[in-house]
């Protein structure tokens, strides 16, 4: 929710340059400031729930999706927009083909900070006020003196950032492998 949300600004956002340059000190300020201070009114307004998890989290997350995918499109060079106009491709090709085909490693790279940064404030709020989930059993398990089980827990939570990390990972190879052939077709036939 968090990614698609972050994107989705970004790519509105991104659309305009003036309020590119209005929203990019924004977002730079919101992934800057401790957003663990919004924990407590999340807690206030959804309660102990999953619910206060899932917007803490997504609000955690959005910043720098949103961030990455406003600097990868608002990056993009005008020669390239100028080439693909000079050879008669319409706005909406220009902006799915060229500045999303430029944007896509950027716009992964800021997916993947955005990404950890959902599982940290999960597992933060798990930990902060839960009555269920990894965090809350790690913290029960502290407070009871049951090392062994805080170890096997805080293993498990690694091997779940582990495997989604691959995923990321693999989606990213993909895309730079499928951008290497764009970019070495280009050159082919220059």
């Amino acid at each position: 929710v968090a990614v698609g949300a972050g994107m989705a600004i970004g790519v509105l956002v991104g659309s305009s340059r003036h309020w590119s340059e209005v929203v990019r000190p924004l977002l730079v300020w919101g992934q800057t400031v401790p957003i663990i201070l919004l924990y407590p009114l999340c807690l206030l307004i959804f309660g102990l729930g999953s619910g206060s998890k899932i917007v803490f989290a997504g609000v955690y997350g959005a910043f720098p999706a949103a961030l990455s995918t406003l600097t990868a499109l608002s990056d993009c060079p005008d020669s390239l927009r100028l080439m693909a106009r000079s050879f008669g491709a319409s706005r909406t090709t220009i902006r799915l083909k060229v500045e999303f085909g430029n944007a896509w490693p950027v716009i992964v790279s800021g997916l993947r900070l955005a990404a950890a940064l959902d599982m940290i404030g999960v597992l933060a709020g798990q930990i902060l006020g839960s009555t269920s989930g990894l965090g809350y059993q790690i913290v029960s398990a502290e407070n009871t003196f049951q090392t062994a089980q805080v170890y096997d827990l805080m293993i498990a939570v690694a091997l779940v950032v582990l495997v989604f990390n691959g995923l990321i990972t693999a989606t990213e190879a993909a895309l730079a492998n499928r951008s290497q052939i764009r970019h070495w077709l280009v050159r082919a036939v220059a």
